[in-house]
Parts: structure tokens; C-alpha cells; sequence
């Protein structure tokens, strides 16, 4: 049992470090993901984000779990769901990513724009570590200015910063770079400027 859970200032990095040798907390980390209690379902989230990271391998075996909240109809759970299991990619050797990247992305018309977002952001990561998907998640990246969502700005915000994370791999540039410079004159001040220095690094290499 983790006792410091209850705590705010919980030091993160040195409590992954415990579940990392004690993997019978895992357990304890995914039940309390459901707790009515915000700061024990914050920390056992920020750990369990934490693992995802440093030892990704250690959550494998529950990809399911987190495959699940896919299909829960509240955004922090969703989230949870969205964000492990692009982490959690790496080390996919059973390919189950791909049983569930039509779900995954499916979740990019949510009504709200937070669980889009968060789709869009991470989709770069699932590609970088998933060579076979990244034409498929290359062309919903591209799509994402169709978006149904008002504030077209953060969305193509949040894919420019997908495309960050594996343009150098990226085969048709050219469309990545056109989708970019259209978001120099967007409504996000926060997008102009990633789209400015995406160009800056990208753009005539």
C-alpha cells in the first residue's frame, strides 16, 4: 500500500521508483484510478504515467484496462486511456494498438475538443514508434483542419505538434509543410508561434 497518496506534494519520481520494484502496486495504482477522492486519483495517475515512461513494460500486461476507457464516456478517464496507451506503443509486440487505432482515432469527433486534443497530440508518438501506421496517422493529421470543433487554431496546434515528433520520417513533406504555413494566420497565438518554429527548423532542409 502507498500511503502518501493522500498527500499533494508526493514526490512522483521516487514513488514510480517503489512501484517499479513492488509490482503488486500496480494494482493498487489502477483501482485508484476510479476513486471519488481527486488526490488519490491524481498521484495514482501521475505515477502510473510516470511507469509508462521509465518502464512502459511493466503496464503491458494491462493494456486492456486502459483499452477500456476508450470506451467510457467521461473525458478523465478517456484521457487516461488516451495518453498510456500511446506511451505504452513502444513496447506493443502483440501489435494491439492496431486491433484499436480506429477507436483511438474515432475519439478525434468527441464534443470535446480537450479528448481531440489529446488524440491529436499523442497520435505523433504512436507513429514515431509504429513505422507502419504513421501514412494512415499522416493523413488524419493533415484531415484535422476539417475538424468540427470552433477553435480550429489548437487542434492544428495540436497536431503540428505531432508532426514534430516524426516529421524527419515523414515521405510526402511537402503537404506537412503547406498545412503548417496555413497556420502562420491562425486564431491561436500559441499555434502561430509552434507553426513559425516548426518552419524554422523544417522548412528547406
Amino acid at each position: 500500500m502507498i500511503t502518501e497518496l493522500h498527500n499533494k506534494d508526493i514526490n512522483i519520481n521516487k514513488l514510480v521508483a517503489q512501484v517499479n520494484e513492488d509490482e503488486s502496486l500496480i494494482l493498487e495504482l489502477l483501482d485508484n484510478l476510479n476513486s471519488k477522492e481527486e488526490t488519490i486519483r491524481y498521484n495514482s495517475y501521475q505515477i502510473i504515467k510516470g511507469i509508462s515512461l521509465k518502464y512502459p513494460e511493466k503496464l503491458y500486461s494491462y493494456w486492456d484496462e486502459f483499452g477500456k476507457k476508450l470506451y467510457i464516456d467521461n473525458a478523465y478517464q478517456m484521457l487516461i486511456g488516451i495518453i498510456i496507451l500511446a506511451h505504452l506503443c513502444v513496447v506493443d509486440k502483440d501489435h494491439k494498438f492496431e486491433q484499436i487505432f480506429n477507436k483511438y482515432c474515432s475519439l478525434l469527433n468527441d464534443r470535446r475538443i480537450t479528448v481531440s486534443l489529446y488524440v491529436l497530440s499523442n497520435l505523433g508518438r504512436i507513429a514515431k514508434v509504429k513505422p507502419n501506421l504513421q501514412e494512415k496517422i499522416t493523413i488524419i493529421l493533415l484531415d484535422s483542419k476539417n475538424t468540427h470543433h470552433k477553435h480550429k487554431g489548437l487542434i492544428a496546434g495540436a497536431a503540428i505538434e505531432s508532426f514534430e515528433k516524426y516529421y524527419i520520417e515523414i515521405e510526402d513533406k511537402e503537404k506537412v509543410l503547406e498545412f503548417v504555413k496555413e497556420q502562420i494566420v491562425c486564431d491561436s497565438p500559441k499555434t502561430r508561434k509552434s507553426a513559425v518554429e516548426f518552419l524554422t527548423k523544417w522548412d528547406n532542409k
